[in-house]
């Protein structure tokens, strides 16, 4: 994947060039937001003898 186009005036190809990158960036993003509010994975990631 490739990274979009940065600046101002943009030609319409690299409009919906940064549109696409977006749509397929969008759900990872989002994933990684929810699962950062979930408590269980938060004490995981902090010390693994928390768990129990």
């Amino acid at each position: 994947m490739s990274c979009p186009f940065k600046g101002r005036g943009k030609p319409w190809w690299k409009k919906d060039a940064n549109s696409a990158h977006a749509t397929l960036r969008a759900p990872g993003e989002r994933a990684i937001a929810q699962s950062k509010n979930w408590h269980v994975i938060r004490r995981v990631r902090c010390c693994p003898h928390r768990t129990r």
